[in-house]
């Protein structure tokens, strides 16, 4: 089984969900709260059981000298089926808000249209691993990126 996860915006493959790790300025900031997953039926968010709490000296080193990965008990749960549009809608903010993470091999609009290109799960896998430059070693990623872009955009 495979899933695309979608964090801060930027979407990549797995082959299993794992247990993320966070520093504690990620837990400061709910870090979880921008990671998704999806199965070709299933969305998935993150359910967070306790969340460390910090006091401000905690939270001022964590923020300059010292942020230490922290364990944070958590597990996937499913939180509804599968929607392309929600998957697309999360990538687009993500390249409003920082676009250069996830503009390392197409521009902006390229992005997009490989996601919108994707008539099922297993092709949006593909633009998702395209997107993250796996069309330069993989034929069959790349074969998916000329029918979605055109020959001459890889």
């Amino acid at each position: 089984m495979s899933f695309i996860v979608v964090e801060h915006g930027a979407p990549y493959s797995l082959d299993a969900l794992s247990e993320p790790s966070f520093n504690r300025l990620g837990v400061i900031r709910r870090a979880w709260d921008e990671l998704v997953a999806f199965d070709q039926t299933t969305e998935y968010q993150l359910q967070i059981d306790s969340v460390p709490q910090y006091g401000s000296f905690s939270r001022f080193l964590a923020r300059t000298i010292y942020n230490p990965k922290v364990y944070v008990d958590c597990d996937w749960r499913p939180v509804g089926p599968y929607e392309p549009t929600k998957l697309i809608a999360r990538v687009e903010a993500g390249l409003e808000f920082d676009d250069d993470v996830i503009q390392q091999w197409f521009e902006a609009d390229q992005v997009l249209q490989l996601l919108r290109s994707s008539h099922d799960f297993q092709e949006m896998t593909l633009a998702v691993r395209a997107i993250c430059g796996e069309h330069e070693r993989d034929s069959a990623v790349l074969s998916f990126v000329k029918r979605a872009l055109g020959e001459s955009a890889a």
